[in-house]
């Protein structure tokens, strides 16, 4: 642990301190009792690691790191859900003006708030499985590890499948990352020069990879992305202040004199059409998807605050609820910001309405209009700071892929397939051979074409709803006709109806997404 161990998850209650009340009864480990008054002590000792559980007398300890309450130096749940909403934010985000103003405002943000909902369900269903599906004493820390709940045969069938696809499509999320990189320094440096690039875009592009992106995924554990993750919200934010202001400015209102012709392009209630709302429901959809990353985040976690797994899975899962809450309201927020601002801001449809439906807002801000500059330059560190929690599972699943093909190193490290166990040379081998892949993709295409945008409907609805949910269903249907339940009798019905939920929305939006693509 870096040599500082890790405080053990407690609450801050006096009757935890003196052992007595039901919360003791989250001390039971291995048939025994560990002793509340061994354990307050030793998150003493400890300094203050988990700072969300410290005990009072821990707290005062570390008095003058703490800022509202929350310790900022040592919270790793704080550090978890930047991290968890950096894995959000992407240059999809910037399209969701385009389909707020094709679906009509109110139902778009009805859209928002229930994919964000589903995405709250889908992210607990991977958190849960990583739980109770793997080895005792053990969180499942890789996405395809979640497949193990499908059983011996099965479930290494559907290790390779899930490793296969989320490393096809996150290598194509990745090159679409530095595509609008590339895109975005030729607009940055036509807002500040008259000469434009005197050289092609590619070239800063591939040069940010190296020396900001690649050093980034070198790193060993996905806590020391936080402070990039922050920069990259921060960023996000920035843009977002941006078009809220424009958008208050404007107020959906036209500009006078009114040009013949031109009419508002957004309706408030009426979608301009039933093909316009199935075109742009997928936008806003596909643009809740960090699935993939969340297992090792939520097992380093784990592993950190609570390395001897000293209290319950419902206590740990509960408290991690807190931190998926926490990043799914964010960046909703910041979806129904973009959104809606957006389209006030931008209402006409003889001006705006073609760079609107680019899929890049900031295309319809004028190219010397230096807050639109400043956004571009904040969107580009956005993603150069979000591509490292990209290529995590990407790394993930290329090591496995080299263990299942016999590959690399010997047997013994083979097994150790994730995140920080891997040998730290291949760590940094791998990270630079996707770059490599990757960079070259986005120096010499403009977009990734059709089969990629295929790839992501399909590949995007199985990842993000229909496997999570399937592998939630599989785990408690199981347990409970082995007599081992893992919810309550009365509640477990509406939890599978839940997952059925989900399961049938990802079929719906694999059909819709790939639908509106050739629409």
């Amino acid at each position: 642990m870096d040599g500082q161990a890790s405080a053990p998850l407690l609450r801050p209650t006096l009757r935890l301190e003196t052992g007595d009340g039901p919360d003791a009864a989250l001390l039971k480990k291995d048939g025994g009792l560990t002793t509340p008054h061994i354990m307050r002590d030793a998150a003493a000792d400890y300094g203050g690691e988990g700072a969300g559980f410290m005990t009072p007398r821990t707290r005062n300890r570390v008095k003058g790191k703490r800022c509202c309450g929350v310790d900022l130096r040592n919270n790793p749940s704080l550090g978890t859900a930047i991290n968890l909403t950096s894995c959000f934010i992407g240059g999809g985000v910037l399209g969701v003006p385009s389909a707020y103003e094709s679906a009509s405002i109110f139902p778009a943000i009805f859209l928002t708030l229930f994919c964000a909902t589903l995405t709250v369900a889908s992210l607990y269903f991977i958190v849960f499985v990583g739980e109770h599906g793997g080895e005792p004493d053990a969180t499942i820390d890789s996405f395809a590890g979640l497949a193990t709940v499908f059983g011996r045969k099965w479930g290494k069938v559907g290790m390779r499948a899930a490793d296969c696809m989320a490393a096809v499509i996150l290598f194509g999320v990745i090159s679409a990352a530095q595509i609008i990189i590339k895109d975005n320094i030729v607009s940055c440096a036509a807002g500040l020069t008259s000469s434009g690039l005197p050289f092609a875009p590619w070239i800063p592009m591939a040069l940010l990879t190296g020396v900001v992106i690649f050093p980034l995924t070198t790193l060993r554990k996905l806590d020391f992305l936080k402070y990039s993750s922050a920069g990259a919200i921060a960023s996000v934010i920035y843009i977002s202040v941006l078009i809220i202001m424009n958008g208050l400015e404007q107020k959906g209102e036209l500009s006078q004199p009114v040009q013949k012709g031109d009419v508002v392009a957004f309706s408030w209630w009426e979608p301009a059409s039933a093909v316009a709302f199935m075109k742009a429901a997928p936008l806003i959809v596909f643009s809740f998807g960090c699935q993939v990353q969340l297992p090792p985040l939520y097992a380093e976690l784990v592993t950190k605050i609570d390395p001897n797994r000293e209290t319950s899975a419902a206590y740990r899962i509960g408290n991690f609820v807190k931190v998926i809450v926490t990043a799914v309201g964010t960046f909703m927020l910041i979806v129904l910001a973009i959104g809606t601002f957006g389209c006030l801001a931008f209402p006409s449809k003889e001006k705006h309405y073609d760079d609107m439906k680019s899929g890049d807002i900031l295309k319809v801000f004028d190219s010397g209009y230096m807050p639109a500059t400043v956004a571009r330059m904040s969107l580009t560190l956005a993603l150069a700071f979000m591509i490292p929690l990209l290529l995590w599972p990407v790394r993930v699943s290329l090591w496995a892929g080299m263990a299942f093909l016999n590959l690399g190193p010997s047997a013994g490290e083979k097994k150790k397939a994730v995140g920080s166990e891997m040998p730290y040379a291949f760590h940094v081998a791998l990270s630079l051979l996707i770059l490599l892949v990757t960079t070259l993709i986005a120096a010499l295409l403009d977009n990734l074409g059709l089969v990629f945008s295929v790839l992501g409907a399909v590949g995007g609805s199985i990842m993000f709803y229909i496997y999570p949910a399937s592998c939630f269903v599989v785990l408690v249907k199981t347990h409970a006709s082995r007599g081992t339940p893992l919810l309550a009798e009365r509640t477990q019905w509406m939890w599978l109806a839940l997952g059925y939920l989900l399961i049938g929305f990802g079929l719906l939006m694999c059909v819709l997404g790939t639908a509106a693509i050739f629409m």
